[in-house]
């Protein structure tokens, strides 16, 4: 599975349209670097909980969304805090 951006709005921190989050990836190795309270934390656990984990839980990602068809499909989630 590849995730491609991250958008976080209304999560902990990461307010609305002004402290909403944006991080574009490439394939590959991704490391979150900051000082603390930056929001290295809010982030993993926004995708932890678009993906239905908890914390230290495998991520348990169903066949449907890693390969459907060979088409690449995305999932959000539909959470507003």
């Amino acid at each position: 599975m590849y995730i491609s951006e991250i958008q976080i709005e209304n999560f902990r921190l990461f307010d609305s349209a002004e402290k909403a989050f944006v991080l574009s990836l490439n394939p590959g190795l991704t490391a979150l670097v900051g000082e603390n309270d930056a929001g290295k934390t809010a982030v993993i656990d926004a995708l932890r909980l678009v993906l239905g984990t908890r914390d230290q839980e495998m991520l348990r990602i169903d066949m449907l969304i890693m390969h459907h068809w060979g088409e690449a499909k995305s999932r959000t989630s539909p959470f507003r805090s």
